[in-house]
């Protein structure tokens, strides 16, 4: 068996060069021209082959099929269902694997590719653009700011993520009503879970958890003083509910009410370059 040295690839003994490199594995031999690496493109760049575009599909659906951690007591006794299934009725199995893989689906965690750029905040939530104001937010800033509200719906990713690399320097659970988060008042009435972040150049984001009426739990991932990187978890809302952004005034807003946003990749405003 031979060796490319450059590639370390394995070739049988009648090899007289690698198909990777084009490096000769025989003193004088030269590669025929045209002959490539059938993992490459036409253009000699690698990842265009079929075995290429079957790795990267095997990479996404390990991406899509993260779970969060809040979902492993569900699953457990989703699991259970199906254990007693199998000793007393199968529809106990049928329901177990059901409500297992709705439970999957609901608290999914995938990857995201985080934009690069000091001034991007990202979405912090997967869902809909309820609505884009101006309000003053009189308990935490004491000061007037850009609001982007994001509803999310059952079937979105309930994860939130920090919209700008910053330190949490506050976070609090406001008790309130479990009502359909709707209304322009609602981060006053509801359930929810404050954020207060501050980026390194002092500038200051709020951003609010609220619970619906399927959510009864707000689970905080990130504590205190803790430093974020853009686009990381922070936290979780079970069953998705909705959640508000406030900026600083003069972000520029780069989404519309109606628009859908995907937490961690897709820009909701531009700051200003900082001086």
């Amino acid at each position: 068996m031979k060796i490319c040295p450059d590639c370390e690839i394995s070739y049988s003994e009648s090899a007289k060069f690698c198909r990777k490199c084009g490096g000769s594995l025989v003193v004088g031999a030269t590669p025929p021209e045209g002959v490539i690496d059938p993992d490459l493109d036409s253009s000699g760049v690698a990842g265009g082959g079929p075995k290429a575009w079957v790795n990267k599909v095997q990479d996404w659906c390990l991406s899509q099929i993260r779970i969060a951690a809040p979902a492993y007591p569900f699953l457990i006794g989703s699991g259970v269902l199906v254990v007693l299934g199998l000793i007393f009725s199968w529809w106990l199995v049928l329901l177990g694997l059901g409500a297992g893989a709705f439970l999957a689906y609901c608290f999914r965690d995938p990857e995201r590719p985080i934009p690069s750029g000091p001034e991007v905040v990202v979405a912090p939530a997967d869902g809909k653009v309820l609505f884009v104001d101006t309000v003053w937010e009189d308990r935490f800033l004491k000061a007037s700011a850009r609001r982007v509200a994001i509803s999310l719906s059952l079937l979105d990713v309930h994860v939130t993520r920090a919209p700008v690399e910053s330190m949490v320097v506050k976070t609090e659970h406001q008790p309130g009503q479990f009502a359909a988060p709707i209304t322009r008042e609602a981060d006053k009435t509801s359930e929810r879970r404050i954020w207060m972040l501050v980026d390194e150049y002092e500038r200051r984001f709020l951003l609010v958890q609220m619970a619906g009426q399927l959510t009864r739990r707000i689970i905080p991932f990130a504590q205190g003083g803790q430093r974020l990187a853009r686009g990381e978890r922070l936290g979780m809302i079970c069953f998705g509910s909705r959640v508000d952004l406030f900026l600083p005034l003069e972000v520029q807003i780069t989404v519309a009410p109606g628009e859908k946003v995907l937490a961690g990749s897709d820009a909701v405003a531009i700051l200003p370059i900082a001086k």
